[in-house]
């Protein structure tokens, strides 16, 4: 029988977590699966341990790679899989038990169709567990609604002819997955399955999503510029590129602030400006004016004249 479900599995240095992640494939109610793991050049134990699992369950398999990153990790695991429709997990991520049981029970509901699917997620910071507000698609165009979205890798259920032709790009660190979503959107439906909420992120001080570090930030702002110079006609407005690209910058500039690069927050909230001047205005004065002595009598005016 052929394999229904492929779940890639990107990992590095991440022992101490992976196990949770496989034993939660291991479980799940619907059976008919591959585990493809793709070790991103691990220096730890993730070998030994994934291949324990490996030895005992021939539906699971181990692929290293010297480290390239994640795009890489999950096209070598997209090569490797040989389901029809491929899932992704991270590895310090869990699905619940019922997780691939529903998305087969309501692909074959649709016909099995070549396309992009995606659920809810929840977030598990180790006491409690909380749902994302997805965003709901009331955008008349599928583009606009990608790029305010935010899909997340794990949350999505692709037939494996989409992956095999669309890959991700390994030129980009941060929001690569937009990149992808975008390509396939041109050409392949894009679905929501509500009510699967069969996914669950777990937080911890090691994400490498959240809280970006300024060089988190400047991989975003690259990975944006080339959405927009490649397919900004696919939008339906200039101002949704601007918009983005601006809020991007804030976001640098902020960073550079906590990081005390006061010249290169304020190079940052320029160039933002230039995006969308009027935006964030006030919160962009109040940077500048804090954070440069020569500015600061201003702010005790400010202050003291509204109290």
């Amino acid at each position: 029988m052929a394999v229904r479900f492929s779940i890639v599995v990107p990992t590095y240095n991440r022992a101490r977590l992976i196990t949770k992640a496989i034993d939660t494939v291991l479980s799940q109610t619907f059976t008919n699966w591959q585990l493809v793991i793709v070790d991103d050049g691990s220096t730890d134990n993730t070998k030994e341990i994934v291949q324990q699992y490996a030895d005992k369950d021939e539906r699971i398999k181990y692929i290293y790679q010297k480290n390239a990153e994640r795009c890489v990790a999950r096209n070598n695991g997209i090569e490797s899989s040989v389901g029809e429709y491929i899932c992704f997990l991270d590895s310090d991520d869990y699905f619940l038990p019922n997780r691939l049981e529903l998305l087969d029970a309501t692909i074959r509901e649709k016909q099995n169709p070549v396309g992009m699917f995606y659920t809810g997620i929840l977030y598990d910071n180790g006491s409690t567990i909380r749902e994302k507000n997805e965003i709901k698609n009331t955008f008349n165009n599928v583009f606009d609604f990608l790029i305010h979205a935010i899909i997340g890798t794990p949350q999505t259920c692709i037939h494996r002819d989409i992956l095999l032709i669309e890959k991700f790009n390994p030129q980009f660190h941060v929001s690569e997955d937009l990149e992808l979503w975008i390509r396939i959107a041109r050409n392949y439906p894009v679905e929501f399955l509500e009510n699967q909420l069969t996914v669950v992120a777990t937080e911890h001080e090691n994400r490498t999503v959240g809280d970006f570090i300024f060089t988190g930030y400047e991989s975003h702002i690259l990975t944006y510029k080339y959405i927009f110079e490649n397919f900004g006609h696919l939008f339906s407005s200039d101002a949704i590129c601007k918009k983005f690209l601006h809020d991007s910058y804030m976001g640098l500039a902020r960073s550079y602030m906590r990081n005390g690069k006061n010249w290169m927050m304020l190079k940052a909230i320029v160039i933002g400006s230039t995006y969308c001047f009027t935006r964030t205005r006030k919160e962009k004065i109040y940077l500048i004016v804090s954070n440069f002595s020569i500015f600061k009598p201003l702010l005790w005016l400010s202050n003291f004249f509204r109290n």
